[in-house]
C-alpha cells in the first residue's frame, strides 16, 4: 500500500469529513469518534479504492455507512438531521471540496507561471506569513510599493484562476 498516497488523499478530505459527520451526530466527541472509526474502514479499503474516482465521495459513502452503524447503535433519538437531508448535505459538501480542490489547483498553476520576482514575494508573504514590513526590507522595497504590487498580483491570479476554471469548464462541455 502506498501510504503517501492514502494520506494525501485521506487530509484533502479530513476537513469535509469532520463537517459531515458533526452535522450527522451534533456532537463534536461523536463525531471524532466517527471520524476514527471511518479513518480505519478507509485505510483498510484503500487498496481497493479505484484512483480514477473522487476519494472524497468514496469516503462520505463509507462515512455516511458509519453514521447509520452510530445510529443503530445510539438510537434514533440522537439523530440531528433525517438521513435524507444529511445525502443532501453531503452531496453539497462534496460539490464545494471538489470546486475549491479545482480552484486550488488552478492557483498552482497561476502562481508557478508569474514572474520569479512575483513568485517570491507572494510566496514569503502568503506560504510563509512574512509580515508586509518584513517583506518590504527583505526585498528592499517600501511597503507601500510591495502592498501595490500585491493588490495587482492578486488581481492577476483571480483573473487567471477564473481564466482557468472557464476553460476546462469549457473544455469539458
Amino acid at each position: 500500500m502506498d501510504h503517501r498516497r492514502f494520506l494525501q488523499h485521506f487530509v484533502g478530505s479530513e476537513r469535509l469529513l469532520t463537517g459531515y459527520l458533526l452535522a450527522a451526530t451534533g456532537n463534536p466527541h461523536e463525531a471524532e469518534d466517527l471520524l476514527q472509526e471511518v479513518s480505519v474502514a478507509l485505510w483498510e479499503g484503500f487498496d481497493r479504492f479505484d484512483e480514477k474516482r473522487s476519494f472524497s465521495a468514496w469516503a462520505l459513502g463509507i462515512a455516511r455507512h458509519k453514521v447509520i452503524d452510530w445510529r443503530g447503535r445510539r438510537g434514533r433519538r440522537e439523530a440531528v438531521l433525517d438521513l435524507d437531508i444529511l445525502d443532501v448535505v453531503g452531496r453539497t459538501a462534496l460539490g464545494e471540496s471538489e470546486l475549491l480542490a479545482e480552484r486550488r489547483s488552478a492557483l498552482h498553476r497561476c502562481i508557478d507561471a508569474l514572474p520569479e520576482h512575483l513568485r517570491e514575494m507572494v510566496g514569503l508573504r502568503y506560504r510563509d506569513g512574512l509580515p508586509l514590513e518584513d517583506l518590504a526590507a527583505r526585498i528592499r522595497r517600501n511597503v507601500g510599493a510591495i502592498q501595490m504590487a500585491l493588490v495587482r498580483v492578486r488581481r492577476s491570479l483571480r483573473e487567471c484562476v477564473d481564466r482557468r476554471l472557464t476553460q476546462a469548464s469549457e473544455a469539458g462541455r
